[in-house]
């Protein structure tokens, strides 16, 4: 919080004023230091889903101005392999071509999996092995489904990745006229950054 604060007004329901009464007296907090915790919390949960749709939306100018992204199979490959903890040179940049259904990965999109691998590394090797097919498989679900993600801001598709308590989530675009599926950003729920 800044050294000058201000006062703001929040009209409040007599029931959520009750139940936000009950939950901050639980946690041993007053309804006043609660409730900027949770104005706070979920102020810093809005801007990082705000610069993880504006990363989805950078990745696709750069695909849509140089034409160039990484094959989704090979990609999914060396993040199998990174997650084995295998070292292993990533995919090569190809022209993205338009001809047949596919999955192809934009080129900060690889970056974002391998800060992920870097992430789920650190947590645990043997975890991090056992999820990298779980990611590996539901990334290759939109080929066949292109349309499975929920939509998201910007007529982005998002599809989650569960395992356990946590996952990851991905932002991609379908592109119906050349039937392939562009994955733009992706990170892990967990991921601070």
């Amino acid at each position: 919080m800044s050294a000058t604060s201000i006062t703001t007004t929040l009209k409040l329901t007599e029931a959520l004023k009750a139940r936000i009464g009950r939950v901050a007296a639980e946690a041993g907090k007053s309804s006043h230091a609660f409730m900027l915790e949770a104005i706070e919390r979920h102020t810093a949960l809005a801007e990082r889903r705000r610069d993880f749709v504006a990363s989805a939306l950078r990745a696709e100018e750069e695909v849509a101005q140089y034409g160039l992204v990484y094959d989704g199979d090979e990609v999914l490959s060396w993040f199998q392999s990174r997650l084995e903890g295998k070292a292993t040179r990533p995919p090569r940049k190809r022209r993205l071509q338009r001809a047949m259904a596919r999955l192809v990965f934009a080129p900060c999109a690889l970056s974002d999996l391998g800060r992920v691998a870097d992430f789920l590394l650190r947590q645990s090797a043997v975890d991090a092995a056992a999820t990298a097919p779980l990611i590996s498989s539901a990334l290759q679900i939109p080929k066949q489904h292109p349309t499975i993600g929920r939509g998201a801001e910007a007529g982005l598709r998002e599809l989650l990745i569960s395992r356990g308590h946590s996952g990851s989530v991905a932002l991609y675009r379908y592109d119906t006229a050349s039937d392939t599926v562009v994955v733009l950003a992706i990170r892990h729920q967990r991921e601070q950054h």
